[in-house]
């Protein structure tokens, strides 16, 4: 939470105000808060997993600040995040004791962030169940963009973990897989020097040219996800039906070995 004065965006001044960090508990009061510091590891900052809420500060208090305060709350259990410590009382209290610390002449702003901290998901298993998410896939123009706004993925892997599954896979209007080719995984499928190891474990030939339904996964003798988070990890279960034998296949086998040996040689 962060309570500071409103400058003037050309104002070279300091920006006096006063912080309040909820997993220490401890709120300190700042020259210029622009000096205050967060946690590198924080999800907020990693992955998006955060909401926040502002409210204008007028003689000492925060303009409609109950309003501030349901909406922020609201916000926060959409989120998917922890309600403790998130209490509206508790909320109410720091907010008007950062604003007290922060002894701002004239108009300010104060600022309530929550996070999910920096405790890190674990998606990595030898052999994955995965769930079609009913969590909206982004659309293409920010899928393909690598920012650190991952707060449908996250929301897509929290509720997998409710229904028992181990990661959410994102459907697109049309009810298709939604994803992307994953370049290096493709060169490994077309080197021809790879070509008879990749046959004899059913591998021929690599084709993302057409929409993929679920209900064709689940006929697949091998299912497995790739990504820079995962690597290559099979899949065993879809939707609680069992893919193929129930086991990590062959051809998964394989490709994570190419992986990792092209891990090994250092390639760019």
């Amino acid at each position: 939470m962060i309570a500071r004065r409103i400058v003037d965006r050309n104002e070279r001044d300091a920006m006096p105000g006063a912080v309040y960090d909820g997993a220490l508990d401890v709120l300190t009061r700042f020259r210029d808060v622009r000096g205050a510091v967060i946690d590198f590891t924080d999800r907020g900052f990693t992955r998006g997993h955060a909401v926040f809420d502002a409210a204008t500060i007028v003689g000492g208090r925060a303009h409609l600040l109950e309003r501030h305060l349901e909406r922020f709350g609201r916000n926060a259990e959409r989120a998917g995040l922890a309600s403790d410590g998130l209490g509206v009382d508790r909320v109410r209290e720091v907010v008007m004791e950062t604003i007290e610390a922060a002894a701002i002449i004239g108009c300010g702003q104060v600022r309530v962030y929550a996070t999910s901290g920096s405790d890190g998901m674990n998606f990595n298993c030898v052999g994955m169940r995965a769930v079609s998410s009913p969590v909206t896939i982004k659309p293409p123009q920010y899928a393909t963009l690598k920012s650190t706004n991952y707060l449908n993925n996250v929301n897509a892997a929290q509720h997998a973990r409710t229904v028992g599954a181990d990661v959410g896979i994102f459907l697109t209007r049309e009810g298709m897989i939604g994803g992307i080719t994953i370049g290096r995984v493709k060169e490994f499928i077309e080197n021809p020097s790879n070509a008879t190891e990749l046959r004899a474990v059913g591998v021929k030939r690599f084709d993302d040219t057409m929409p993929l339904s679920p209900f064709v996964v689940l006929g697949a003798s091998e299912v497995m996800l790739i990504g820079s988070a995962v690597n290559i990890q099979g899949i065993v279960e879809w939707d609680s039906k069992v893919i193929g034998d129930g086991s990590v296949g062959p051809a998964t086998r394989l490709l994570a070995k190419f992986l990792v040996d092209d891990m090994a040689a250092g390639s760019g």
